[in-house]
């Protein structure tokens, strides 16, 4: 029964090496003449020219044995430094630490990189989109857990899903703007986070330091991109969208770019974990900040935080279609000529329930494609919590006391699920 509800908790909810560090294909910025498309056009072109190998090389190569895991102090984690700043530099994005490309702090470093916008007035504004670049280490020093069923004898948290594949995202998108001369209205800064793993420490020094190197009222949109390489569902490409609530006007950009990628996007709620303890990812400093923010992510598979996050466990398609929304939103963002308003007191939506309810039909239309059997008691609970769903899905709550009981039942699902698992 544990076993099963660690699974269906990962489906309900979610986080060839290289040469080295100067590049996934040794291109430069030089890109194609783009000066009669119109703006639309080049994003579609530089969505287009993202490319799975690419992404999947950077995969290897932060996720490689040699790099021991990426835990923060280590010469891993140097390693995976110098092969990020030596990609920004590849494609010309600009340092924005405050020494060159690194912000320092007591223990970790976070990486920098900036592609300045063109408008006069909202140049001075910033899309910031980061992804953490440290993991675990190895097992027995902290919380890398040992996987003896899927990873026998590996003691190396390798983290492909988390995050080697956020980061890869980051820098392919930063390759593709730039090499398609992609229109940028306001400043797009790539922020690679340390110290996540040790509770978001890089990410709350950026937004607490004395001297911001973007002060939060110019930070238009904070974009976290994490755990983004595995399926939610086997077989369905689909991702969520989290605390999406926390601000007017990103629902219909969000919606839009899934669209144009063809990807299925379920923009979850923070009140899916908790207003105050949905700290999974990056952005969340900066919601608490009253930044306007998003999580993409695609939940906590079975491998999470294990030696079994191998790079073989990303999935290459479902990672290019990450990339290509991603570099949609930002652009957008950054082009928008208003932009998000933040929301302090975001009100329960449904598409938490719309989510579960459609995972829980693919899971009890065919149990056994997320291994359980037929008779297992933990699809009783997946038909029970599906059905209570459902029902607000088809009539949803009008009143405070309805809203308030369908919030209830969401958070009530997920403690459960995490109770019985000990979490």
């Amino acid at each position: 029964m544990r076993a099963s509800l660690l699974l269906l908790l990962s489906l309900l909810f979610a986080c060839e090496r290289l040469g080295g560090p100067d590049g996934a294909d040794g291109s430069q910025a030089d890109g194609a003449d783009t000066s009669t498309l119109s703006p639309a056009a080049i994003v579609d072109l530089a969505a287009d020219s993202l490319a799975a190998d690419h992404l999947m090389a950077h995969v290897g190569y932060l996720a490689d044995d040699a790099l021991k895991g990426r835990e923060n102090g280590s010469p891993g984690a140097a390693t995976a430094r110098e092969h990020i700043i030596g990609r920004l530099k590849s494609v010309n994005v600009q340092p924005g630490g405050e020494v060159g490309w690194l912000q320092t702090f007591p223990t970790g470093i976070n990486v920098v990189g900036v592609l300045p916008g063109s408008d006069p007035v909202l140049a001075d504004q910033y899309v910031v989109v980061g992804a953490h670049y440290d993991h675990l280490g190895e097992v027995g020093a902290g919380a890398c857990k040992a996987n003896e069923k899927l990873a026998p004898g590996d003691t190396i948290c390798n983290g492909a899903l988390d995050n080697a594949a956020g980061v890869a995202v980051l820098l392919e998108v930063a390759r593709a703007l730039v090499q398609a001369k992609v229109p940028l209205r306001r400043s797009v800064m790539f922020c690679f986070f340390d110290a996540e793993e040790d509770g978001l420490v890089g990410s709350k020094y950026f937004v607490n330091h004395a001297k911001p190197l973007a002060p939060l009222a110019d930070i238009a949109a904070m974009f976290s991109v994490d755990l983004v390489g595995g399926q939610i569902f086997p077989g369905e490409p689909s991702s969520f969208a989290v605390d999406i609530e926390y601000s007017t006007g990103l629902r219909p950009v969000v919606l839009d770019a899934a669209s144009a990628v063809n990807m299925k996007v379920w923009p979850v709620s923070a009140f899916f974990v908790g207003k105050e303890d949905g700290g999974r990812s990056d952005h969340y400093p900066f919601r608490k900040k009253g930044v306007p923010v998003l999580f993409f992510g695609s939940g906590s598979p079975p491998i999470y935080h294990t030696p079994a996050d191998e790079p073989d466990e990303v999935d290459q398609v479902k990672l290019l279609g990450t990339a290509r929304h991603v570099l949609r939103v930002v652009a957008s963002v950054a082009n928008a000529d208003d932009r998000p308003v933040f929301v302090d007191d975001p009100k329960p939506h449904l598409g938490d329930a719309e989510a579960m309810v459609f995972l829980a039909d693919q899971i009890l239309a065919n149990p056994k494609k997320v291994g359980l059997a037929g008779n297992d008691a933990a699809l009783t609970l997946v038909k029970k919590w599906r059905d209570q769903l459902a029902a607000y899905v088809a009539k949803p709550p009008v009143t405070d006391d309805e809203w308030a009981e369908y919030d209830k039942l969401v958070r009530t699902i997920v403690t459960t699920a995490f109770a019985v698992l000990g979490a």
